[in-house]
Order: structure tokens, then C-alpha cells, then sequence
């Protein structure tokens, strides 16, 4: 799956082609033609004022659609979505959230019902009918609501799966404006219905390649199916992404000239006729699923039919008589068609690994039938290897069978580990973020930050009401993201031997070690960290820099003890922002290495005293932290880093990738899985004045 970063392109988010959920989004591998909820998220994360959309899609998924709309309707800055070229069924639902609707001149919108293909009994059939007329009126509420009118009549507006064009939308209610001619435009073109016919089609048989890979595991990256416009429709969970009247609906023939119907060619092409085979043997497989689980069928019952051409449909009716059949009239039950086995065994294989490796309990039942099975057996399961698994070589057959870095349980092992490895990362917390303060990095070019001082002061009102504007201080500081990476492997004989243990050791190890790095690279950054504004060092012994009447470093060191931190104490206090205000901040934090560590507890320690004047005013005042990074004798005062003036110094992540990431490299041979782990951290100094350095005694 891309990253949201991927949809940003000159400051705005493009989204183009399919609707698709999370789960899908997997399948479309590192190729365009599509986006998912998490994608939108991640992209309009990086905005904090008005974000700027680009929508140009058929539709899809309804409920991802459903996602996003609400993902975009909830961003605080407001969203101003322009619809370039054709937004139709998913993607018109998701246009509904926009704060402002906007659709270039050619543009069309089609708004229509929901519908599903499904299978099963009177019931059953008539639960799904009664769904489906929920999720409409659900929708319709949507759409009434963006275009200002009731439900009822945008639910007519559904039904007759209308078409608009943009001055038809703006009317309806549904856009606020046309696109200004010659306002910048990613993909804006004039779409006439017979276009936006053929594009709605090249979307269904893109929904076929898809559901094409997830039944036959055809990994991403792989050549389409069958992409071409005029494939057949997908099956998909609730999506009408079929084919468009023939005749430009009423709303729209009124505005515009009539257009011939289009004639779709009689004979079949070649691959669509081994996609339909793929799909009915598919079909029959997924239908029989619950019979061979309950002995009503055999496998060689579900073999004659594949065999011998037998429709879906007529399968489906012999399925149900043979069930009939062996059941008594008092227990029979409604068969269910579980279409979703290969997810479950997937995500309850997950599960098992999480758990296994964190030596806990499961968190889902699903995990529970694999529990018991070895890493080898897993595999067995997810790649449907058949053979027996007695010997090493066996084993060895079992993992190398369809087991490369775009199979299931390749991607299931290395999800699992990497949740293994965020629980142990988030674990322990660094003693460096105790005086750093934390910053988003939505790159990795370099960021400015605002100094203590920066904003200005408030002024009087003058007398007529007039308000007098301040400027922002000139000075500014910077930070910079950093990627690092490794390189790891898993052996051959840690999987063939089921060495759980070890590799769960080795995860929690890498978890600490990039923790470590955290810590060594702070503060070998600290000891030597320069303000970019000035390019003098964060602590000085002379008031170098005219805002202070001393420096904030004591190069002639004494011991830790009240004279001292009442000295450090005084210079923090003292000093003023760019703009000559007072700051008033008061230190918060001892850091000090091991050789002064006991020195520093005995002074913050609580004691009552026998005199009034032995009270010690650190008691229970300054909280010790202690590193092994800070060398010699070197003690230090630090006030609130989440106070005004109190940062010095900022670290973060790259937004979204908050933690280190393992990620498969190569797949399993003779020397096991190679993997790598790669970390994106960042730093920066921005300011002096909330720190005082003493090198001690």
C-alpha cells in the first residue's frame, strides 16, 4: 500500500482513481489508480489550515467512501474539494464532506444506490434487501444534508442514479461553484457522458483484477487481469459500480444534446472468458466451504462440478438440496456463506505470532485455534501447502511453497514482528525526553521553529479604537529529520526449529538498541549543539548574546549543593525573551551522569529540619534524572520544556512513523529471512535560556 505522503503533489492531495478500505488496499501494492482512508488521514494530517482536494474517481467501496467523507468533514482547517473530470457513486458520497464543493466546467457527478450480490436463503435474502434499503436511506441522509434537501428526495435523486453536470450539481445543491477557467488544474478535462461511461467501466475491471488477486493470491504488483473498459462487474461487498444508462437521464438531456446510446460488442474477449471461469470455480469453491465443513459434501462432490461447467447458480441450488438431504426437519438450519475465511485465518495466524512472541495471552479468539501450531505449520496453513511435515526437509518444502516477500505469511510475519517491536520500543521511555520536547516532522527538509519572544507583546488600544500590530522576531531556529537504518536476519534453523524465543529476544533486544541510539545520538548532539540563529553554542560563560546579565554556564564547576543551584536557579530566572520580556522560569530538572547521581538525590531529598534555617528549598522541587550519556562531574538545570522559553531543545518522528519498522527484504533460502529496520529521527537546539550548565566538583 502507498503512503498518505504519496497523494501530496504541490501542496494539495490528488485523489484519483478507486475507492478502496484499508484492508483492499493491500492488494494494489505500490501502484497509483487508487486510494484508502488510511492514505487520506496520513495526506491531510500534514495540513493544518485549509487543505486543497483533487478528485478525479469512479467510485468503489462504499464504506471507505463513507470513511473519508467523514475523515475530510472533521479536519479542522476546512477542505475545498474540486471535482476534475468525474466523481461518481464512492467518490460523489465522499465529495459530500468538503467544506466547500467545487467541479471544474467538464466535470460530472453521479450520485445512485447502493446494491450487493448475495447468496443464501429466503431470509436471508430478505435481511440483505432490508440492509441495503438502510444503507440507502443512510446515504440519502448524506447527500440531503450537503445539497440542503430532505431525505426522501435525495433518496429519488439515488434511484434514478442521476447524472450532473457541474452547473446541474451547483443547482441541485450538491457543488457550490464551477472551477475558474485557468485556475491551476492537476488532470481538469471536459468529461462528456461517453467518457465517463468508458472510465466507469475501466473502474469495474479494475475491481475484478482486484477481487481476481484476493481469491488467487496473485501478489501486488502483478499485470491486471482484466483492467480494459467493458470487463465484467466485480463482486464486491455493497457497491453498484455497474454499467451507466445508455440514455443521458432526464435532469441532464434537458441541459445538454442527446447522446447516442453506446454499443457494447457482442463477442467476448478472450481474457474475460478465463476471468468469468476463474471467477464461477471461485464462486463454487467459496460456496461449498460450509457443506465440507459440515460433511454435507465431500471434495469430490465441489471437483465434478467445477469440472464439468456447471454454473454457480446451479451449484448453489444442488449445494442446498444435498444439505437439505442430510439434515432432519427438526434441527436444519439456515446455511452460512462465510466469503471472508481467508481474512479470518489470516488475521487469527496474526494474532497467534503477536502472542506467541510477547509470551501473552491472545487478544482475539480467532488466535486461538493456531496457538498450538509451530511457526512451519502456520505457514503450512496460510500457503496451502498439503504435504506432511515430518522431517526437516518437509519443513523446509512447507516454507519455501509460495513463500516469498509478497506472500501472505511473509507480510503476516513481518506485521507480527513489528507489533512485537512497538511493544517493546514503547516500553521504556529515554531519559532525554524528560528535557526535550516532542515535534512532528512532516519531511525531511529542514523546519523552522518560533523562539520564547517571537510572538509580540500586547499593546494598549488607542484611544480611537485603533489596534497597533507587533512584528515576529527575526531569529528562528531549525530542526532536521534523519533516517537510519540495519540490516538483520532470521536464521533458517531459528524457523525450521520454531525458535520463538529467540526471535522474541531478538526483537525486544533491537526494540532497546533503538532506544539506546535515541539516547547516544541526543546527547552527543547536545554536547556540542549550536543555536542556527546566532551559531554560538547553547551555553555560554558571557552574555554574548546581550539578553542576559550573565551566561548560563559556570565553566569553574562546584558541587551540587544550595549555593550552586540557587546561582543556576537565579540565571534561569532572570532571563528574557527577544521582544526584553520577563520570562520567570523556574528550573524543574536535575540532570546529572553516575558519578554525581547520589550527590544529587541527597540534596532534593525531603528532610524535615531542626532549625528554620537549615530548610533546604530544592526539597521535593527538582526532579533528578540520570543518564549515562552525561561523562564526568557535568550537572545541569532545565526548566518545563512544554513551557514558553523552556524549550531547548526538540526531537520527533516522521508524522506517521512514529516508531522503527521491519520490513522484509528478501525471501526464504539457505541463510533464513533478511530483514531491515529503519528509524527516522530528528533534532534540534532552539534556545538557551531555559538551561544552566555547571561542570561540577
Amino acid at each position: 500500500m502507498r503512503s498518505g505522503q504519496s497523494l501530496v503533489q504541490d501542496g494539495e492531495i490528488i485523489l484519483s482513481g478507486l475507492v478502496v478500505s484499508d484492508g483492499d488496499a493491500v492488494w494494489f501494492g505500490d501502484g497509483g489508480g487508487y486510494f484508502c482512508p488510511q492514505m487520506v488521514r496520513d495526506a491531510l494530517a500534514q495540513f493544518n489550515g485549509m487543505a486543497v482536494i483533487r478528485l478525479s474517481s469512479e467510485g468503489g467501496d462504499p464504506f471507505p467512501g463513507e470513511t473519508i467523507r467523514s475523515i475530510v468533514a472533521q479536519h479542522p482547517g476546512g477542505v475545498q474539494m474540486i471535482v476534475e473530470g468525474l466523481a461518481a457513486s464512492a467518490a460523489s458520497l465522499l465529495f459530500m464532506g468538503a467544506s466547500k464543493r467545487v467541479m471544474s466546467a467538464g466535470s460530472m457527478l453521479m450520485i445512485h444506490d447502493p446494491s450487493t450480490i448475495v447468496f443464501g436463503t429466503e431470509a436471508e435474502l430478505l435481511q440483505k434487501a432490508a440492509l441495503m434499503g438502510q444503507l440507502a436511506d443512510t446515504y440519502a441522509a448524506v447527500y440531503g444534508a450537503a445539497a440542503g434537501i430532505t431525505t426522501a428526495k435525495a433518496r429519488e435523486v439515488m434511484r434514478a442514479e442521476t447524472w450532473f453536470n457541474a452547473e446541474e450539481a451547483i443547482a441541485a445543491g450538491f457543488a457550490d461553484e464551477v472551477l475558474p477557467e485557468g485556475a491551476p488544474s492537476v488532470a481538469a478535462a471536459v468529461m462528456t457522458l461517453e467518457a465517463a461511461k468508458a472510465s466507469f467501466m475501466k473502474m469495474t475491471g479494475g475491481m475484478v483484477a482486484m477481487t481476481a488477486r484476493k481469491t488467487s493470491g496473485v501478489p501486488a504488483g502483478a499485470p491486471e487481469p482484466s483492467a480494459a473498459a467493458g470487463g465484467p462487474p466485480a463482486i464486491m461487498a455493497i457497491s453498484k459500480e455497474a454499467v451507466m444508462p445508455d440514455q443521458t437521464p432526464a435532469a441532464v438531456s434537458a441541459a445538454t444534446t442527446p447522446v447516442p446510446a453506446v454499443v457494447m460488442a457482442a463477442a467476448p474477449r478472450p481474457e474475460d472468458i478465463v476471468l468469468a471461469e476463474r471467477g464461477r470455480q471461485r464462486d463454487i469453491r467459496m460456496m461449498a466451504s460450509a457443506f465440507l465443513a459440515s460433511g454435507a459434501l465431500v471434495q469430490d462432490d465441489v471437483d465434478v462440478l467445477i469440472e464439468d461447467g456447471t454454473s454457480s447458480a446451479d451449484a448453489a441450488q444442488r449445494f442446498i438440496t444435498r444439505m437439505a438431504a442430510t439434515q432432519s426437519p427438526v434441527s436444519r438450519s439456515a446455511a452460512t456463506i462465510t466469503r471472508d475465511e481467508g481474512d479470518t485465518r489470516r488475521s487469527g495466524v496474526e494474532a497467534a505470532l503477536v502472542a506467541q512472541l510477547s509470551r501473552a495471552a491472545p487478544a482475539t479468539d480467532m488466535a486461538r485455534p493456531y496457538m498450538s501450531m509451530s511457526l512451519v505449520e502456520m505457514a503450512a496453513q496460510i500457503n496451502g501447502y498439503k504435504g506432511p511435515l515430518r522431517t526437516a526437509g518437509e519443513k523446509i518444502n512447507a516454507f519455501m511453497a509460495g513463500n516469498h516477500t509478497t506472500s501472505d505469511y511473509t507480510g503476516i510475519f513481518e506485521n507480527a514482528l513489528n507489533k512485537v517491536l512497538l511493544d517493546r520500543y514503547q516500553v521504556h521511555q529515554p531519559t532525554y525526553r524528560a528535557i526535550a520536547r516532542k515535534k512532528v516532522f512532516n519531511d525531511f527538509r529542514v523546519h523552522p521553529m518560533v523562539r520564547a519572544g517571537d510572538f509580540p507583546n500586547l499593546v494598549p488600544v488607542g484611544e480611537g479604537g485603533e489596534i497597533k500590530f507587533g512584528t515576529f522576531g527575526e531569529k528562528r531556529e531549525t530542526a532536521i529529520l534523519g533516517s537510519y537504518a540495519t540490516g538483520l536476519r532470521i536464521s533458517r534453523q531459528a524457523m525450521i526449529n520454531d525458535d520463538l524465543g529467540a526471535i522474541s529476544d531478538l526483537v525486544a533486544d533491537y526494540g532497546q538498541r533503538v532506544l539506546d541510539f535515541e539516547e547516544g545520538t541526543f546527547y552527543a548532539y547536545m554536547a556540542t549543539a549550536a543555536l542556527s540563529s546566532d551559531g554560538l553554542a547553547v551555553w555560554l560563560a558571557a552574555a554574548t548574546r546581550g539578553f542576559t546579565a550573565a551566561g548560563n554556564l559556570t565553566s569553574a564547576g562546584t558541587a551540587i549543593n544550595i549555593a550552586s543551584l540557587s546561582l543556576g536557579q537565579a540565571i534561569i530566572r532572570k532571563q528574557v525573551g527577544i521582544d526584553g520580556a520577563k520570562l520567570n522560569l523556574t528550573p524543574m530538572i536535575l540532570l546529572v551522569g553516575p558519578d554525581k547521581e547520589v550527590e544529587a538525590k541527597q540534596l532534593v531529598t525531603t528532610i524535615t529540619p531542626a532549625l528554620a534555617g537549615s530548610v533546604n528549598p530544592f526539597s521535593g522541587q527538582l526532579q533528578v534524572v540520570v543518564s549515562a550519556q552525561v561523562t564526568g562531574n557535568n550537572w545541569y538545570l532545565f526548566a518545563d520544556p512544554g513551557m514558553p522559553g523552556g524549550q531547548c531543545f526538540v526531537y520527533g518522528y516522521l508524522n506517521g512513523s512514529e516508531s522503527p519498522r521491519l520490513r522484509t527484504e528478501e525471501p526464504f533460502g539457505v541463510q533464513g529471512w533478511a530483514m531491515t529496520l529503519t528509524h527516522d529521527f530528528g533534532l534540534g537546539a532552539c534556545d538557551f535560556r531555559g538551561t544552566y550548565k555547571n561542570v561540577g566538583a
